[in-house]
């Protein structure tokens, strides 16, 4: 099987810098105010630490009294106090200051712009990747964006002390300069290699690492629990972890032995910069061309070239790195596909209408949904009825505006649904999809999506009524306010599978839509409940339209009308009564679900549908 290829940013790590400090730039312009003063301090303590030594030197050669040479370095070193002191204070403030930026901003505009992306491009795989990816780069303080902002500093300080120290040696020999500047570039290419290799490696690291915490966190995971004790499988869990922890320490160890044989030849070149030019300063010095204090101030110069040029050449390394990451960042909140449509959505209740829809999925060669036309009445109840893939589904998510036809058109009261505000329409509708879950908000958040405090609590326990979920929420101590999940409450609770759709069914009544579509809401319970509450649900939808897609026939005789689909078709259309006395597919179906439930019989129920 061929492997699938790692996704590739998009945006150019020079792309990718100009934004981030666009946008910081734009958030707050005195971050680059301390940024600069950090740089000129950073530089300041470094030379000065170099330049004590041969100051103290030049003045025990100097004809000063004892005195004289007392006052001068203590004047020396409290400068330098002061330098440190505003460099440790700035660098303080430097570690905390892109927190806000990164943490806040960033991540505000990518839960924006994932919310209001079209859900047909979130759905595809690649895309999935890619937000995950750019969550990667504003999800740590030293890496990704903030990485790359907490380098800026000490690559420029890197900068401005070379030329500095470059300025300083070229007054001893122009030649020494090119020599540590030729024998410094060949260590960052040295460097750059064995960083290009350690990206190799740790790209097959994540890979694996990614099984290995899948499988390390398996006997944590709660849903899982009860079959990892059911059947022992733990055993298997246990082996399956030790496996890839296997193949990671080896990849581990590739790579530690690769970076480890370039930093030997890093430092073989470190060595043979220094003896020139530690040897050159010390013929200078022996033929008196050079003072002892000019000496030893050179040979701080030396060592501080080749320290400033290590560190420009991994902060360079660095910064690539976080610019990488940063990237996938910037290619979701730049390329995620935006919903479309600018009028509002029709007041009242809708009339829909399916105009010869087509649609595929992308890389798909067969249509889901095939030239489907479809008329649904202002207050009509429609019920859909099909085996697995015959599109049920989709046409649901094709009604709410998660997906957009491939060709053909949906219409709400004559108007173009491409055309309307999605936010504007998905207020009119109450969907609820089969595999919808809780978020671990209290009851009341839950049902309302609004902020505690700031929602209606009649209408919400209105719409726990008719839910079902009375008696549950009054034995609770805290009723609506008690949190579901113990993600964010530790006094948070666990509903069954029923109390699940329950719960989710009065999210939906809640908003008191025009147009409710229930795809499979009642697929945990049983068939006596399940035909209870679609019973409620009748009584519910007086005078509004709604779909409903079960996989049990009898809960849904109480439709107008029904429509059993085939290979995204219509094959068969009526009410319950008349499908039934046509004596055809679905009254073949029925039958044989009724045998089943008559007889106890073990066949799958989806085999019968």
């Amino acid at each position: 099987m061929e492997e699938k290829k790692n996704l590739k940013a998009r945006h150019t790590n020079p792309q990718t810098a100009r934004l981030i400090l666009r946008d910081l730039w734009q958030y707050d312009k005195k971050v680059y105010l301390t940024l600069a003063l950090f740089v000129l301090f950073s530089v300041g303590s470094t030379a000065g630490g170099m330049l004590l030594p041969p100051f103290a030197i030049a003045l025990f050669g100097g004809d000063f009294t004892r005195r004289q040479i007392v006052l001068a370095i203590l004047a020396a070193f409290a400068v330098y106090a002061l330098i440190q002191a505003g460099q440790t204070y700035l660098g303080s403030i430097e570690q905390m200051m892109f927190i806000p930026f990164r943490g806040g901003e960033y991540w505000k505009r990518l839960i924006r712009t994932a919310a209001d992306s079209d859900y047909a491009y979130y759905e595809n795989e690649e895309n999935q990747e890619l937000s995950q990816k750019a969550t990667t780069g504003i999800s740590a303080n030293y890496w990704g964006v903030e990485g790359f902002l907490h380098g800026i500093a000490p690559l420029l300080s890197a900068v401005l002390g070379l030329l500095v120290y470059a300025l300083m040696i070229s007054f001893v020999s122009p030649l020494i300069v090119l020599l540590l500047f030729g024998l410094s570039f060949l260590s960052y290419l040295t460097y750059l290699a064995m960083h290009k290799r350690s990206l190799r490696f740790r790209d097959e690291i994540d890979k694996e690492d990614r099984k290995r915490w899948y499988f390390g966190g398996l006997c944590f995971d709660l849903p899982l629990g009860k079959d990892i004790r059911l059947y022992q499988s733990h055993p298997l869990i246990s082996r399956l972890y030790r496996e890839v922890y296997r193949r990671v320490r080896g990849l581990q160890k590739k790579r530690e032995n690769s970076i480890l044989v370039y930093e030997w030849l890093v430092e073989l070149l470190s060595c043979v910069r220094d003896a020139v030019c530690y040897g050159y300063l010390i013929h200078l010095m022996r033929t008196d061309a050079l003072s002892v204090a000019a000496f030893v101030l050179y040979l701080g110069v030396v060592s501080g070239f080749s320290a400033w040029f290590t560190q420009i050449t991994e902060k360079l390394a660095k910064i690539n790195e976080d610019l990488s990451m940063a990237a996938f960042t910037y290619d979701w909140l730049t390329e995620a596909v935006p919903v479309t449509g600018e009028k509002a959505a029709p007041a009242g209740i809708p009339e829909i209408v399916f105009d010869h829809v087509t649609f595929q999925y992308p890389g798909s060669d067969t249509p889901v949904i095939r030239d489907f036309c479809l008329r649904i009445r202002p207050g009509e109840t429609l019920a859909l009825v099909g085996i697995n893939g015959a599109g049920k589904t989709t046409l649901v998510k094709l009604l709410s505006g998660l997906y957009h036809p491939t060709s053909g058109r949906i219409l709400v009261n004559g108007e173009d649904l491409e055309r309307i505000d999605p936010a504007s329409w998905r207020k009119k509708i109450g969907v609820l999809f089969q595999d919808t879950t809780f978020f671990s908000f209290t009851i009341g958040e839950n049902i309302s999506a609004r902020y505690e405090g700031l929602y209606d609590e009649a209408r919400v326990l209105d719409a726990i009524r008719k839910a079902g979920l009375e008696e549950k929420i009054r034995e609770l101590p805290d009723g609506i306010r008690t949190y579901l999940g113990k993600d964010v409450s530790d006094e948070g609770i666990q509903l069954s599978g029923g109390e699940t759709q329950k719960m989710l069914l009065a999210r939906a009544f809640y908003h008191n839509p025009g147009l409710l579509v229930l795809d499979e809401p009642t697929a945990a319970l049983d068939a006596i409940s399940e035909q209870e509450l679609y019973l409620q649900y009748r009584d519910f939808t007086a005078g509004r339209s709604a779909v409903f897609i079960s996989h049990r026939l009898a809960s849904t005789r109480f439709c107008d009308r029904i429509l059993l689909l085939e290979e995204g078709r219509i094959l068969e259309e009526g009410t319950h009564d008349s499908l039934i006395a046509k004596g055809a597919r679905y009254a073949g179906m029925f039958e044989a679900q009724s045998r089943y439930y008559r007889e106890g019989g073990e066949q799958d129920e989806e085999d019968l549908i």
